[in-house]
């Protein structure tokens, strides 16, 4: 319906299918507002319109609850432009450490898969530790399956996202 719930993190997709929009509450009371939209549509957009600031705009008009939950809001701020968050360790695992969940890698937004990614990882960093400290496998052994364990679920993951933007941009 609109409204800001206190602390909660809000999404819309726009109402045309090219992106989507989120809203995030800050410590200071703000909102943080952004607009995610393809890279080929954001240059399309930007030709089009004249910058990214009424590209920003141009999503804003498209997610009508973000709209009104902006209806009495000033901009304390300028619009800002990134591409691809996406990101992939290069290591997972070595002496004395284990990455899971997003210091491991970050592939998309709009799918939330960090947690399902942290507990997968979680509990490899949990198993590989544990034998290794139990003196079960080498601590090579362990860091080096504990790689290959979150390697190959992050590329499979990567695989399904990279489909499944296929399928939406059509």
């Amino acid at each position: 319906d609109g409204r800001v719930q206190a602390g909660e993190f809000f999404m819309e997709a726009l109402v045309d299918g090219t992106g989507w929009v989120w809203a995030i509450p800050l410590h200071d009371g703000t909102l943080s507002v952004g607009v995610v939209v393809h890279s080929t549509r954001f240059r399309e957009l930007r030709a089009q319109l004249g910058g990214a600031e009424e590209v920003y705009r141009h999503g804003l008009a498209r997610a009508p609850q973000v709209t009104a939950m902006l209806a009495a809001a000033t901009c304390t701020g300028r619009v800002h432009t990134w591409q691809d968050f996406s990101y992939i360790a290069d290591r997972f695992a070595g002496p004395g450490f284990r990455l899971v969940g997003d210091a491991a890698a970050f592939i998309d937004p709009l799918f939330s898969s960090g947690v399902h990614m942290a507990m997968l990882g979680g509990l490899s960093a949990a198993a590989t530790v544990a034998a290794e400290l139990r003196g079960e496998v080498a601590p090579d052994t362990a860091a080096h399956f504990h790689d290959r364990c979150v390697r190959k679920a992050y590329t499979r993951f990567a695989v399904i996202v990279a489909g499944m933007y296929k399928q939406i941009r059509r």
